[in-house]
This record gives C-alpha cells, structure tokens and sequence, in this order.
C-alpha cells in the first residue's frame, strides 16, 4: 500500500495550528471547579475537530480502494490483507498526528500534572484518530466509485459500447441526420 504522504505532511501542519489555537483559548486552566466545564470543552473541541479534519483524507482513500477493487479481482490478495496493511501503514502517521499536537496542547494548557495523565491523554487521541481511519475505510468501503461498483471486464464493454454510439452519432453528422 503506498500512503498519501503530503496528506499527512498537512495534517501534521493543520493539527499543530489547531493545537495552537486550541491552546491559547484554553491557555493555563486551573484547577478549581469553575474550569471542569473548560476542561470538558477543551476535550470535546480537540476530539471533534480531530475526527473532522481526518475527513479530509478521503479522496485518498478513495483511490486506493479503486486500486485494492482491480487487485482483489486478480485475486493478489484479499479484504483481510488490505485492511491490515491500511492500519499498519497508517498508524505510525496516526501516532505523529496524536502525539506532537497533543503534546503542544497538553502543556499550553496545563491540564493536569504528571507523566501517567499525560499517556492517557495521548492514548485517547491516538484511539480517536485509528477509530476515526477505520470508519473512514468502512463509509469509502460502501461509497460508489465512478458509476457504482464495476468489475474490470465489464469496462472494457463500456468503453466499447460508447467508442460504437460516438461512432453512430459521427455518421448520422454527416449524413445531416442530427
């Protein structure tokens, strides 16, 4: 599988920003009952926009399933393989994504002291984004790809079938019956 490396190079931008901003509304939270409902904002605001900027790889996605949808019919390998192969390959991406921005936002903000908060925090956005890229694969999965689901053979009669009414139209041109 080959990965859409400039989506992640802009993902990691766009998240870091995100971080950012995200952390300088919510800059040094304290500790006092008046902040749970910041504190439950800030979680509520990083999962949602972390889970709809991942949207943004989907036309990616979508090529590779057009890919996967041509090789599964030659028979080089089947659902199982793709799908490990999509996670496995995506996942060191999902922990830069996860670890670098919620390192940025987790310090800004000041959330809670210590190291075990910390992996939990980041663990969280980590679940987040695989549980995120594995919808993302079962909605692509189902999503019609150009003209519903077609097997490679049957192109091929399409493709003859409009080459032979272009070439009727073209005769009834000249001929001056259209």
């Amino acid at each position: 599988m080959r990965r859409d490396i400039a989506y992640y190079w802009f993902g990691l931008f766009m998240y870091t920003m995100l971080s950012i901003c995200v952390g300088t509304i919510y800059f040094k939270l304290g500790q006092s009952f008046d902040d749970i409902q910041a504190r439950a904002g800030l979680f509520i605001f990083v999962t949602a926009f972390s889970t709809f900027m991942g949207v943004a790889s989907f036309p990616s996605f979508i090529e590779d399933m057009k890919i996967f949808i041509c090789e599964l019919l030659n028979g080089h390998y089947g659902v199982a393989v793709f799908v490990m192969a999509n996670f496995l390959s995506a996942f060191p991406f999902v922990l830069l994504l996860a670890v670098i921005p919620g390192t940025i936002l987790y310090t800004m903000t000041s959330l809670h002291p210590g190291f075990d908060h910390f992996i939990c925090f980041s663990v969280t956005l980590i679940d987040t984004l695989s549980v995120e890229e594995g919808l993302l694969m079962a909605v692509a999965s189902v999503s019609p790809i150009s003209n519903g689901w077609q097997h490679c053979q049957d192109k091929v009669f399409q493709d003859k079938w409009a080459t032979e009414v272009t070439t009727m139209k073209e005769e009834m041109d000249q001929q001056g019956l259209v």
